[in-house]
């Protein structure tokens, strides 16, 4: 017999299980857990780690358009800076020119 888990009663962080499916607090920070079975540290930041984690759920269908492929390019970007193999500024630009132009 398979056990079934049940919803939360109180969700303090206000995760929306459509929207932040698979976001996960644990440690003092949140995590993605991938499909494939592989978790992400997301950060500490609630707003950042929600932004992500919409975006790796995939609501819009946008998986393999460029505009997808480009914000991958981002996040690997956030990453490398944290790293520090990557500028600010250089990841900064790169956000700078990935928005739409302004009319």
């Amino acid at each position: 017999m398979a056990l079934v888990g049940r919803k939360r009663t109180s969700n303090p962080l206000g995760l929306d299980p459509k929207k932040h499916a698979r976001l996960y607090a644990k440690h003092g920070a949140f995590y993605y857990a991938h499909r494939a079975g592989k978790w992400e540290r997301l950060g500490t930041d609630l707003a950042d780690a929600k932004r992500k984690a919409a975006h790796y759920n995939d609501p819009d269908g946008t998986y393999g358009t460029c505009a997808w492929y480009l914000d991958q390019f981002l996040t690997h970007c956030e990453t490398r800076v944290k790293a520090g193999q990557l500028a600010q500024r250089t990841c900064d630009d790169y956000k700078r020119d990935a928005e739409p132009a302004k009319s």
